[in-house]
């Protein structure tokens, strides 16, 4: 996570013609007053990844004339910083009235290295900066400046979205059911009674189990399991003429006729 840094400059700077100036600042995010020229490096001695934004307003500025920003690297030599190394220039024209202009830079900077913005005007006359704002977002290599929170804290444990409930069988209110269990009476999609109720299973234990090797008694007459039923053979036809099965009663087809129904047939001669 990055870290973040904000000055302001409420005091006046005078900015000759032709003359780069670094913008001073002379107030930071913590309230603090001084003279502040780095806006990363200070406590980054290991260098660190960066990304600032300036804005600055101007007054005293020629109509039509150019105003040049850019970021500026500095390295310590003896007893004084000097420019290391010169970022890209962003160079506007003034048109009228007071300036207001805004600057903004992504780059790595080295160890042992401080990062600046300067100005420059180039009209006829001296101009005044009347004021600046600048921000700094950077990644530290290696350390972390004493007391400084992070930018966006992150929730330690974030709560994680909704889950879906497990594929199977639901009991009511969403309550995941083990595989091969009924559903609960009542639960979505089963209608059937409870066990023991109307209509329903008998209850559990409502009847011992079986003894092993004890089986349901042969009801009168028939034949004990795996035998053929009396007066069958092993397939279960009948024997011939046994009788365990009698013959279909068939009523004949055509009933007698009685005496005088039809008058007897008399030849013609």
């Amino acid at each position: 996570m990055p870290l973040h840094r904000t000055f302001k400059k409420t005091q006046q700077q005078k900015l000759p013609p032709g003359d780069w100036r670094s913008l001073r600042f002379d107030v930071d995010d913590r309230g603090e007053e001084g003279k502040f020229f780095a806006l990363v490096g200070q406590h980054e001695p290991q260098g660190a990844l960066y990304d600032l934004t300036v804005g600055v307003v101007i007054e005293g500025v020629d109509p039509g004339a150019e105003v040049q920003l850019r970021a500026s690297e500095y390295v310590r030599a003896e007893d004084e910083w000097v420019v290391a190394r010169e970022r890209p220039i962003d160079s506007p024209v003034h048109a009228n009235g007071r300036a207001h202009f805004t600057y903004t830079w992504k780059d790595y900077l080295e160890p042992g290295r401080r990062v600046r913005v300067r100005v420059a005007q180039f009209g006829g006359s001296p101009a005044v900066i009347l004021k600046a704002e600048a921000t700094a977002i950077f990644w530290p290599e290696g350390h972390e400046e004493p007391g400084r929170e992070q930018t966006a804290p992150q929730q330690a444990h974030a709560q994680p979205y909704p889950q879906p409930h497990p594929y199977g069988p639901q009991q009511p209110y969403g309550q995941p059911q083990p595989y091969g269990q009924p559903p609960a009476y009542g639960a979505p999609g089963h209608h059937a009674p409870p066990p023991g109720a109307p209509g329903g299973q008998p209850p559990q234990g409502a009847y011992p189990p079986p003894a092993p090797g004890d089986h349901s008694p042969v009801p009168p007459g028939a034949a004990p399991y795996g035998q053929p039923y009396p007066g069958t053979d092993a397939h279960g036809q009948p024997h011939p003429g046994h009788g365990a099965y009698p013959p279909p009663h068939e009523p004949d087809a055509y009933p007698p006729r009685d005496q005088g129904e039809y008058p007897p047939h008399t030849p013609q001669g």
